[in-house]
């Protein structure tokens, strides 16, 4: 009797809470996602983007199924910053339906951060969660 092709066999594991995305995979990640999407810039050099992403890891799988957050190193990325202007790291660009429609810049705690996802999904029309 062969084991089952692991590839064939449903994952039960919930979809990652935090996504990762460069100019190669941007436009599909954010611009084309049918849920909104909040994108961190970050570097790894930043003190407040790693507070932060510590704040994001505790927060984001709550709001899996209601949102995607994104990170784009903007080492990595430059461009990317360029193109949405982002002056200062961490900067949050919050996009619905593939227009950037709120921004957030400096380092929040989980808590801020929790507050910050509500309000922007209640002023989409969501109900709080």
């Amino acid at each position: 009797m062969h084991a089952p092709d692991p590839a064939a066999v449903p994952s039960s594991a919930p979809p990652a809470a935090i996504h990762h995305a460069d100019a190669a995979t941007f436009e599909r990640a954010v611009l084309r996602s049918e849920l909104p999407v909040v994108v961190d810039f970050w570097a790894a050099w930043c003190a407040p983007c790693q507070f932060l992403g510590q704040a994001l890891e505790t927060v984001a799988p709550g709001f899996a199924d209601r949102l995607m957050v994104v990170k784009v190193n903007v080492d990595e990325s430059p461009a990317l910053a360029e193109r949405y202007r982002v002056m200062s790291i961490p900067t949050l660009i919050f996009f619905d339906g593939g227009r950037d429609v709120a921004e957030s810049s400096g380092g929040m705690s989980a808590l801020a951060l929790h507050d910050l996802f509500e309000r922007f999904l209640v002023e989409r029309g969501e109900t709080a969660g």
